[in-house]
């Protein structure tokens, strides 16, 4: 049976250098949404952001988790929702985000419990979680994963 956990970022963001030519569309056009109406566009640009963002669940970051979960492939996402933005001097925007998982934990998995086996485990399940925008560098030069951020947290929600 698999429980369901939410993980979230806030303020992510990918390394800077991503070639101009690789943004989508719809990036762009969020960006010119929030320069020309700003906050009256917040739902439209959230939801073109939301296209392009993608996470998943690396087992393999995390020593010991086969105590806690049974997964050791990684596990995509089935929800991803981007619920923020900042729009800077970088090529891509900031994102705060959710994103939702389908995990099966070894047996009973509560809050709690998930917060006792990280401080016994001095483990975290935030580090096997990987935000990413869903767009591809065909030469590498770039990273697409949102490592930097001011948080990120992971619940057991159902």
């Amino acid at each position: 049976m698999t429980t369901v956990f939410s993980a979230h970022i806030k303020r992510g963001v990918a390394d800077p250098g991503c070639p101009a030519e690789l943004i989508p569309a719809e990036i762009r056009q969020a960006a010119e949404l929030w320069e020309n109406k700003g906050e009256g566009a917040r739902q439209e640009i959230v939801e073109l952001l939301s296209k392009h963002l993608k996470a998943n669940f690396v087992p393999s970051n995390i020593c010991g988790l086969d105590e806690l979960i049974v997964e050791t492939d990684d596990v995509e996402a089935f929800e991803v929702v981007a619920t923020g933005f900042y729009f800077g001097e970088r090529e891509l925007p900031s994102v705060t985000a959710y994103a939702n998982y389908r995990l099966t934990p070894v047996g009973p998995v509560d809050n709690e419990r998930l917060e006792e086996w990280q401080d016994e485990e001095g483990e975290y399940l935030t580090d096997g979680v990987n935000f990413f925008w869903a767009f591809e560098d065909p030469k590498g030069d770039w990273c697409h994963v949102l490592s930097d951020h001011e948080g990120a947290g992971i619940e057991v929600v159902e």
